[in-house]
């Protein structure tokens, strides 16, 4: 856990991280897939209104995003 925390402020996407989901306040981001399984689905993207990248976005650091497709 605290290498994903580590890769999270330095802008990387942990290794295990390869679903998209949307969170209400950073937007599209990368997390785990056995947590996007659990959240609902709304518009084909699951989605929560908080996420592992929060303090990274409140730390005002980078945030990888998935492609989005409109």
């Amino acid at each position: 856990m605290q290498r994903d925390t580590d890769d999270r402020h330095a802008g990387r996407v942990p290794a295990g991280d390869t679903a998209a989901m949307h969170c209400e306040l950073c937007g599209p981001v990368w997390i785990h897939p056995s947590i996007a399984e659990v959240l609902p689905v709304v518009d084909h993207w699951p989605r929560a209104l908080g996420c592992p990248w929060c303090f990274v976005r409140k730390a005002g650091g980078y945030i990888p995003r998935p492609s989005v497709a409109l």
